[in-house]
């Protein structure tokens, strides 16, 4: 079973599922939930816990996860991006559930690139975002609007 797969599994989610969202920040508490009711902490603070006029810097790390048999966890800093946290939710969740901890922060990611678990994990988010068979509908049907060839030309 692919690793996106297994995720929508473990979520209990639709291939379509980001088409009942209004925007990413529905999306991520969407994923959220799901997250929290399949056994997944999951949390997110914009500020330092011990000294709250410190934000957390989303160039020293995006998002964190504890694998735990009892009770694994997901920490997203509040200060990125609205798609940022979506992704870096849903990307240290496949690393959970390959059995990983992970710090994710995109130059680490790309220093990375070669490495096959960081490829599968961007994959399967890829996959869970934009599902293949629904973007190759998606992009028949603009084909039929467009002249996508010379769009892209």
């Amino acid at each position: 079973m692919h690793l996106a797969e297994r995720i929508r599994n473990v979520l209990d989610l639709p291939a379509d599922w980001s088409l009942a969202s209004a925007n990413v920040r529905e999306s991520f508490d969407n994923l959220r939930e799901a997250m929290s009711n399949s056994g997944v902490i999951v949390m997110t603070s914009e500020t330092v816990p011990d000294d709250p006029q410190r934000p957390l810097d989303i160039n020293e790390f995006r998002a964190f996860a504890m694998a735990d048999d009892l009770a694994p966890l997901l920490f997203v800093n509040g200060n990125d991006s609205e798609d940022g946290k979506l992704f870096s939710l849903l990307y240290t969740l496949a690393h959970l559930c390959l059995g990983h901890n992970c710090l994710f922060n995109e130059r680490t990611i790309y220093r990375r690139s070669e490495d096959h678990e960081e490829t599968t994990c961007a994959a399967a988010v890829t996959e869970i975002l934009v599902p293949g068979s629904q973007f190759a509908v998606r992009w028949n049907e603009l084909d039929k609007v467009f002249d996508i060839d010379q769009m892209i030309a």
